[in-house]
């Protein structure tokens, strides 16, 4: 495993700063952990993360490639198609068809709530859920390139 390539949890023991996500395989394996996620993917990072919501707890994430941070290919959302069959970036694994998700405005949730009379379905109460997993962690005020962004 090449350095670069090892992601470890975002909080540092020094004073609780946030710190890269990414290190040397000499840096991941000097720190202790309680749990070691091996290949992040979907489940592998909702996994970490769950588990890191606890400060006493530090999960290292092993994941298999190449640090592609500052990658417009991957950094850019709409050019995710030229990822795939891309042999650079696509472990070229042929599987069954998946189910993209995006998910629906907040008059689509509020309707379906009115329609079936249960507000627990209404936007403003799956809110708290969304925004569980789905995060931004906001740029180093210090990182001035963005064009990338």
């Amino acid at each position: 495993m090449a350095a670069g390539n090892v992601a470890h949890e975002k909080s540092s023991a020094v004073k609780g700063q946030a710190t890269s996500a990414i290190c040397s395989l000499e840096a991941f394996l000097g720190h202790p952990f309680d749990y070691i996620i091996v290949w992040g993917g979907t489940a592998g990072l909702v996994l970490a993360a769950r588990l890191s919501e606890n400060p006493n707890v530090h999960v290292g994430v092993l994941e298999a490639g190449q640090n592609r941070l500052g990658d417009m290919l991957v950094s850019v959302p709409a050019l995710f198609s030229k990822l795939l069959g891309n042999p650079d970036y696509d472990w070229m694994l042929k599987t069954v068809p998946q189910m993209m998700y995006v998910r629906e405005s907040t008059a689509d949730y509020d309707d379906r709530a009115t329609l079936g009379g249960d507000q627990s379905w209404s936007a403003s109460e799956l809110a708290p859920y969304f925004r569980k997993h789905q995060t931004l962690d906001p740029m180093e005020t210090s990182n001035k390139d963005r064009g990338f962004m």
